[in-house]
């Protein structure tokens, strides 16, 4: 299959110590075929960030982008908005002659410069005086060697990230020994907690898919409602919004379900179940990933089946939202999805990654992961050119980025 595309990227998150988002790592590819060196790397970069709404939908969250020993010599750091990116250094980059120097003029520009893939040699023990944060894989270093790594740095006024944490109990550790940033997918695998109720406002939300669901009358959906005035309000609110560029305003559940039908309704309550209740950092965050997931797989099912309808494609983003509903609630997927409804092969796309569903589903969450190869394996097996793939990720970034933004704007008014 012709991949029609030089590059390849994704974004992973990194939080603070408060789990609220503080930037994007950006993780790329350049391909054989492909433009390589600064050029290449500069080109990634335009393409996957500065050409798209993100720069602007961040605020001030930034992009941490690795760069290594070329393009630091290559002068084109330059095009990068000092105030948007953190120039990230490879151990290539680190062994550059006058590494020094180059890190004084990045930060007279105004760039932030991190060190990152940490390790004590001389080189980067040297550096720590030119940077404000260096990045520790905390996956491939063994336990007592990063409590002595985490005592000598913070000696210094660094700000610690640690890269890789994709569990709560790395997070855990890390955050014990002192850690102030982490990059990493841990809060889409939290504790499952037995016993654990949702609270009321998503219990309402849950309770409103299963009507619908079942096929309930318009009339008892409407009465579900009116239960729950704050979450009408709120979705109306959010549904409203320049995020979802609807042409006609809605004034009423009635009206929306006349104008929009069930679907329609129940794809505004998946948003509505991740982005209501307690928004903390990590529900957001998390929401941010079930979006963005949705949103590819809303589209990707298109690539798929050019005459694919829109029941289809909203199947595609039930699968992709609700595939973290476990996360958010604290229980296990095999007993959510019967209880609001789901419909059998929607729960085994899920669960079991089976059909065209599932396959979407695992190359989202390959590229999440930054493993291309196997996001390659998945986009053969449904025949989607990788161009496509980047396409649907970046379009699927921006709008997350965007209802996130508009969801935080309805809690501050």
């Amino acid at each position: 299959m012709e991949t029609q595309s030089d590059y390849w990227f994704t974004y992973q998150p990194i939080l603070n110590r408060e789990q609220q988002t503080l930037g994007l790592a950006l993780e790329h590819r350049l391909l054989a075929e492909g433009e390589t060196g600064p050029e290449g790397m500069a080109r990634v970069v335009v393409d996957a960030y500065l050409n798209s709404e993100l720069v602007e939908l961040l605020g001030e969250r930034k992009v941490f982008i690795n760069v290594d020993a070329v393009f630091v010599e290559s002068g084109m750091v330059s095009i990068l908005p000092a105030s948007k990116v953190v120039l990230v250094l490879s151990p290539s980059a680190a062994l550059v002659d006058g590494i020094e120097r180059h890190c004084l003029e990045f930060r007279a520009m105004g760039y932030e410069v991190a060190l990152g893939s940490y390790v004590p040699t001389s080189r980067m023990q040297a550096l720590l005086d030119f940077v404000g944060t260096v990045k520790v894989d905390v996956q491939s270093t063994p336990a007592d060697t990063l409590v002595t790594w985490v005592e000598t740095l913070k000696e210094k006024p660094l700000t610690l990230l640690a890269e890789k944490i994709e569990t709560q109990e790395a997070y855990e550790r890390c955050m014990a020994l002192g850690f102030d940033a982490f990059q990493g997918h841990f809060f889409a695998h939290p504790k499952l907690l037995v016993g654990r109720r949702p609270d009321p406002r998503r219990a309402n939300i849950l309770n409103l898919l299963t009507l619908i669901d079942q096929d309930a009358a318009d009339r008892d959906i409407e009465d579900a409602f009116k239960q729950s005035p704050d979450l009408t309000l709120h979705l109306l609110r959010l549904v409203n919004s320049a995020a979802f560029g609807l042409h006609t305003r809605i004034g009423s559940i009635r009206e929306a379900l006349g104008l929009f039908g069930r679907s329609r309704i129940a794809k505004w309550l998946q948003i509505l179940l991740f982005l209501d209740g307690d928004a903390t950092g990590a529900s957001l965050a998390l929401f941010g990933m079930a979006a963005k997931r949705g949103r590819m797989l809303e589209m990707l099912v298109q690539d798929v089946n050019h005459r694919a309808s829109s029941s289809q494609q909203d199947r595609g983003f039930m699968v992709g939202m609700l595939s973290l509903v476990d996360a958010l609630l604290g229980a296990p997927l095999e007993t959510i999805l019967p209880q609001i409804g789901v419909v059998e092969d929607i729960q085994q796309a899920i669960l079991g990654k089976t059909g065209v569903l599932g396959t979407l589903l695992a190359l989202c969450e390959a590229l999440e992961l930054g493993d291309f190869d196997a996001m390659v394996v998945a986009a053969d097996k449904c025949n989607i050119p990788l161009s496509r793939v980047m396409a649907a990720q970046r379009e699927a970034i921006v709008w997350a980025q965007a209802v996130e933004l508009e969801s935080s704007r309805e809690y501050e008014s």
